[in-house]
């Protein structure tokens, strides 16, 4: 686990931002998008996450990785307010790309 994702998991946006940027920059692509696309999500930026999770979806290899992780990580963007309705849309838009 990288920072990004501890510090999304431990509460701190912005850090955990910072981190992820950081992560992507090193190549981390496909985790580290996703992750950026929790946190903009979280954020309540719901386009920016979208774009953000095709760009993770384009970097896995194995694009049913990324919604079986989408679906685990479900528990952390909850805790920020994004609601089961919120996911499930957003999922659906990113099973039809």
């Amino acid at each position: 686990m990288n920072f990004g994702f501890f510090y999304l998991k431990m509460g701190n946006l912005e850090l955990s931002e910072k981190y992820l940027l950081k992560s992507v920059d090193l190549g981390n692509l496909d985790f580290g998008y996703q992750n950026l696309g929790h946190i903009y999500f979280a954020k309540k930026n719901k386009q920016q996450a979208f774009e953000t999770y095709k760009e993770s979806i384009k970097n896995f290899t194995d694009k049913n990785e990324f919604f079986e992780i989408f679906d685990d990580d479900f528990q952390y963007l909850e805790q920020y307010g994004v609601t089961e309705e919120e996911y499930t849309d957003m999922k659906n838009k990113l099973l039809d790309i």
